[in-house]
């Protein structure tokens, strides 16, 4: 016997359709602050462009630029684009770029708890599946990383 459950939203749209719909958008990657630390160049964006939200975003690469190979990271429960940070070993040692955006209702994109429910719940994270999408498409159109890379 197989069940089925379904939950009706009413007209949320799925991440899929939400990427088809804002990814025919034009998008820009605006740097908001830039730092150079220990080896890494930081780039914090704020990524605009007729979205549901504006996408906040941390860029992190070697001095000397970035090789095309780029690692999107996604962050915990709580957490925040600025988690990367953790990584920047692992980028030194296989000449990756990291890259990272706040999910919803976290990090800059924050929103009192208390105003959240179920349904904002499955809505931001649908929502942060498509801005995940629009990121590396900005990766791809700002040459940070290659195709297949």
């Amino acid at each position: 016997m197989v069940f089925k459950r379904t939950c009706h939203y009413g007209s949320m749209q799925s991440h899929e359709q939400r990427y088809e719909i804002q990814s025919k958008k034009p998008l820009e990657a605006l740097i908001v602050k830039q730092e150079e630390k220990e080896g890494f160049t930081l780039k914090w964006l704020r990524i605009n462009g007729q979205l549901e939200e504006p996408i906040s975003a941390l860029l992190l690469h070697r001095l000397k630029g970035p090789t095309g190979k780029l690692l999107l990271f996604l962050h915990g429960l709580n957490g925040m684009k600025e988690d990367l940070i953790l990584l920047k070993e692992i980028a030194e040692a296989f000449e990756f770029s990291l890259f990272a955006i706040d999910a919803r209702r976290h990090g800059e994109r924050r929103r009192s708890l208390t105003a959240i429910s179920p349904s904002d719940i499955i809505e931001g994270l649908s929502g942060t599946i498509a801005d995940n999408r629009l990121a590396i498409d900005v990766a791809l159109r700002n040459g940070w990383a290659e195709n297949g890379k």
